[in-house]
């Protein structure tokens, strides 16, 4: 889901301030996405306790001025002085725990949120506070408790009903997804991400009737420019949709050829529809654009493996593994390139690697076992093999299931 994450933050150009960011583009936003987008809480606004003296009351109103003027390091000074002399001032907790959100630190804010909530129990904004720094942390699966909290409290609370919705998607749970974010229609039918999560959320869940519907909308909101393309590109890309993804990302790379990600995401359609070359070249270019992005690298050792040339491969996806040393496709990558060149006992070491950063990918063990399988160790391979079908399995029936969940048509 990094890649969509990615596909967001492009349509922040556009003028649409997203929930899916970790900081606000200083653009006009939405109401129901704004505090989301900025890591905001009810915090900051809440005064349901004082301080018990002026002089340190003065201190916690002058922290609060200055998170609300983004001043972070005097408004994180302040409220810890005031922490020091009254560690159990609620409103000090939260807004401390919401400067923390806004730098960044959502483990720290995470404690400071958990702390007020303790102490005050009922007080549901806690519960957005810590939903936020759990959606920041990508702790979807804790965050979506925090909003489910917020959301049986008030139910009209849109920004929690927004983020519950988020935090299914990115769970790959479309119909929750759209059970939360179709009654938003109405407030945001013409934000760009929305309808982007909408419509592919309808896609997976194959209700292409009201996936072409959105899709629609989204042409008419997004209008003619490279990076509405890329972002109704990319969500053709995550539908398999590939001939129509193609001609949007074609659109988005000679509107702007220096557009970010545009390139890569290219090269993903021209590798999965077949060719090579092109998707070489684009993952080349994007290469060239931006030199710090992985996924480049892995895709283009893929594009290398498939082009037979796994002396390239393996470059590519060291510099991969050298950017972000926790995507198991650049270790993964290696062990296919060191098994196509007859080197086992290396293949075997990157498999080993890929697997301790994802064990439950099932094509790294049956990969793994085919090693074992030429190392004449057929008792390690079978097990590898066996594991292999209880993934796909696995996987197979939480397809299923999702697949034969209620879901209800949208009346749009």
């Amino acid at each position: 889901m990094k890649m969509l994450r990615l596909a967001f933050s492009m349509a922040s150009t556009l003028g649409v301030t997203l929930a899916l960011g970790a900081s606000a583009t200083g653009q006009q936003a939405r109401p129901s996405t704004l505090a989301a987008a900025k890591g905001e809480s009810s915090a900051s606004v809440r005064h349901q306790e004082d301080a018990k003296d002026s002089a340190t009351g003065v201190v916690f109103r002058e922290a609060e001025d200055a998170l609300r003027e983004g001043k972070y390091q005097q408004a994180e000074t302040g409220f810890r002085k005031v922490l020091e002399s009254q560690p159990q001032l609620v409103p000090a907790l939260c807004d401390l725990g919401v400067v923390c959100l806004r730098t960044h630190r959502a483990g720290e804010a995470i404690r400071y949120f958990d702390s007020a909530h303790k102490l005050a129990p009922r007080l549901a904004g806690v519960n957005l506070d810590l939903g936020l720094a759990y959606y920041q942390e990508d702790n979807f699966q804790k965050a979506i408790p925090e909003f489910e909290t917020v959301l049986r409290a008030t139910p009209n609370n849109l920004q929690a009903a927004y983020l519950n919705g988020l935090c299914h998607f990115m769970l790959n749970d479309y119909s929750a997804a759209v059970k939360d974010l179709k009654p938003l229609w109405s407030e945001e039918s013409s934000n760009l991400d929305y309808l982007f999560i909408m419509g592919i959320s309808y896609g997976k869940l194959e209700q292409k009737q009201e996936s072409s519907k959105v899709f629609e909308r989204l042409v008419a909101v997004g209008g003619d420019t490279p990076h509405f393309h890329l972002l109704l590109g990319r969500a053709y890309e995550g539908l398999f949709w590939n001939e129509k993804a193609q001609q949007e990302l074609k659109l988005a790379v000679a509107g702007d050829p220096t557009l970010p990600e545009a390139h890569y995401s290219l090269g993903v359609i021209d590798n999965r529809m077949g060719n090579l070359k092109e998707a070489a070249a684009n993952f080349d270019a994007e290469i060239s654009l931006n030199p710090g992005f992985p996924w480049s690298y892995v895709k283009r050792g893929q594009v290398d493996l498939d082009l037979d040339d796994p002396s390239h491969a393996l470059q590519m996806f060291r510099k991969a593994a050298d950017l972000d040393p926790q995507v198991p496709q650049a270790p993964g990558g290696m062990a296919k390139a060191y098994f196509m060149q007859g080197k086992l006992q290396q293949a075997l070491v990157y498999y080993q690697k890929a697997l301790n950063l994802d064990q439950n990918d099932a094509k790294l063990h049956y990969q793994l076992g085919q090693v074992y399988l030429r190392l004449g160790n057929r008792e390690r391979a079978r097990s590898e093999f066996d594991e292999t079908r209880k993934l796909q399995s696995a996987q197979i029936q939480k397809q299923h299931d999702r697949l034969e969940a209620p879901f209800q048509p949208s009346a749009q």
